[in-house]
C-alpha cells in the first residue's frame, strides 16, 4: 500500500503575553477609549447620513409635565411625580412621539438651545389662566405607544393613584395602529403588587385580543425577576468575576456614559442605511388591517371604558398626518377615523378628527423626504387650539 508523505510541520511564531505587551495592549485601549470620548464618531457617522435636519427636539426636563424617559422607566417615574396641591387635578395625554417633539428650525439654528412649548404644555397654561390652581397637565406619551400600552400604563393612573386623572386626551395614530406588545419599561409597573392585581383582575374578566400581550409581558417580567434574583443571592461556590470592578471603572470614562445615547445614533445609522439602500422609509404605503389593529382598537375601547367607570372625561383625537406624504390605504384609514368616531359616541367622549388640522409648511424633513409625524411649534400650537375648547367642555368649564 503506498504511502502518501505528509507536509512538513509548519512553525508558528510564537509570541508570549509579557509585562510589557500586556501593558502596552492596555495602554493603546485606554488612549482608543479617550479618542473616542472626545471625538463622537457614531453621531458624527449618524449626522452624515441623516443630515442634522432629521434630528428631533424635546422640551427641557420637567418631571412633572412629561416623561423624559419615554417609557423607560414607568414605575419609578410615576413614584417620582408629586402629589398635587389639594384642589388640583391632572389632566394625562398620551400618544407617541408627535406629542413631545419638535423638528428643529428650517433657519438653522442649534439644536441644543431650543426649548419647544409642546401641546401639553400650552394646554396646562390656558387651563392655568382661565382656572389658577385647579388643574395641571401631564404628558405620559412614548414613543410608538401603541393602546395596549395606553390601557397598560392607564391602570395604574385610573385604578391605584390616589390623585386620579380628571380627564384623559388620547391621541390616535394611525400607524400606531399596527404595533403591538408591551415594553420593558412599561413591564416595571409590575413591581407594584397592587398593580399585578389589578392586572390578574381585568384578565378575568373575558378573553380580550390584547390579553395575550399582557401574559406575554408578565412572563418576562418574572423570568427577568427570577434571574435577577439568581444574581444577588450570595453563594459561596460562585465563581467570582471582575465584571462589577469593570464596570465602576468604564463609568468614568465618557464613552461608557454615554452608551445609551450611542445605542440610539447606531440605529439612526441602521435606519439611513436601510432608507438608502432598500428604498424603505417611514412614509412607505403600507396596510394596517387584521390582529394588531383589532387588538389596539379593543384596548382603546377598554380604556375608554375604564375612564369612564371612574368619572374621568375623555377627548379623542385623531392625530394629524403630513398632507405631503400618502402613507395610507385610502379605504382603511376612512374605516379607522368612522371606527374612532364610533367608540367615541360609544362612551360618551368627545371626538376631534385633526388629521388634515397641520399645514405640511410645520412638518419636518426626514433624509429622503418629509416627516410623516413630527411637525413645528406651529402645529402644537394648532392642535392645542383644535383640542382646548372640547377638553374645557369635557371638564365643565363652559357650564
Amino acid at each position: 500500500m503506498e504511502t502518501i508523505p505528509t507536509a512538513p510541520p509548519i512553525h508558528e511564531l510564537k509570541r508570549g503575553l509579557s509585562g510589557a505587551r500586556l501593558l502596552g495592549l492596555g495602554v493603546a485601549a485606554l488612549a482608543c477609549m479617550a479618542a473616542l470620548g472626545h471625538t463622537n464618531v457614531l453621531e458624527k457617522v449618524a449626522t452624515a447620513l441623516t443630515g442634522a435636519e432629521a434630528r428631533l427636539v424635546t422640551p427641557s426636563p420637567e418631571p412633572e409635565a412629561w416623561d423624559e424617559k419615554r417609557g423607560g422607566t414607568l414605575l419609578t417615574t410615576l413614584r417620582a411625580l408629586q402629589p398635587l396641591p389639594e384642589g388640583t387635578r391632572r389632566v394625562l395625554m398620551l400618544g407617541n412621539s408627535q406629542q413631545y417633539t419638535v423638528p428643529p428650525p428650517k433657519d438653522g439654528s442649534a439644536v441644543g438651545t431650543l426649548r419647544p412649548r409642546i401641546t401639553s404644555m400650552r394646554l396646562s397654561a390656558s387651563l392655568e389662566a382661565e382656572a389658577p390652581g385647579k388643574l395641571r397637565v401631564y404628558n405620559g406619551a412614548v414613543d410608538n405607544q401603541n393602546f395596549t400600552e395606553a390601557l397598560w400604563q392607564s391602570l395604574f393612573w385610573l385604578e391605584l393613584s390616589a390623585q386620579k386623572p380628571a380627564a384623559l386626551v388620547l391621541q390616535a395614530s394611525f400607524d400606531t395602529l399596527r404595533k403591538t406588545g408591551i415594553r420593558g419599561g412599561y413591564q416595571t409597573l409590575l413591581d407594584e403588587p397592587r398593580f399585578l392585581d389589578a392586572l390578574h383582575l381585568r384578565l378575568t374578566k373575558g378573553a380580550r385580543p390584547y390579553h395575550p400581550d399582557f401574559v406575554a409581558a408578565e412572563k418576562q417580567w418574572r423570568e427577568r425577576t427570577a434571574q435577577l434574583a439568581t444574581e444577588t443571592t450570595p453563594n459561596e461556590w460562585k465563581q467570582w468575576s471582575p465584571e462589577p470592578a469593570l464596570r465602576a471603572a468604564m463609568n468614568h470614562t465618557e464613552l461608557f456614559r454615554r452608551r445609551e445615547g450611542s445605542k440610539g445614533q447606531l440605529l439612526g445609522m441602521l435606519y439611513a442605511i436601510r432608507v438608502r439602500a432598500l428604498g424603505i422609509s417611514p412614509r412607505t404605503k403600507r396596510h394596517i388591517v387584521g390582529a394588531p389593529l383589532e387588538q389596539n382598537l379593543a384596548a382603546l375601547d377598554d380604556l375608554m371604558a375604564l375612564a369612564k367607570e371612574k368619572h374621568c372625561a375623555i377627548v379623542l383625537y385623531n392625530a394629524p398626518t403630513n398632507p405631503a406624504v400618502d402613507m395610507f390605504f385610502v379605504e382603511e384609514y376612512q374605516a379607522y377615523v368612522e371606527q374612532l368616531r364610533a367608540l367615541a359616541l360609544k362612551h360618551g367622549a368627545a371626538f376631534e378628527e385633526l388629521g388634515k388640522a397641520v399645514p405640511d409648511a410645520h412638518w419636518g424633513y426626514l433624509i429622503d423626504g418629509p416627516d410623516p409625524i413630527h411637525f413645528d411649534e406651529t402645529g402644537h400650537t394648532i392642535v392645542h387650539d383644535k383640542l382646548l375648547r372640547p377638553l374645557r367642555m369635557s371638564l365643565g368649564m363652559d357650564r
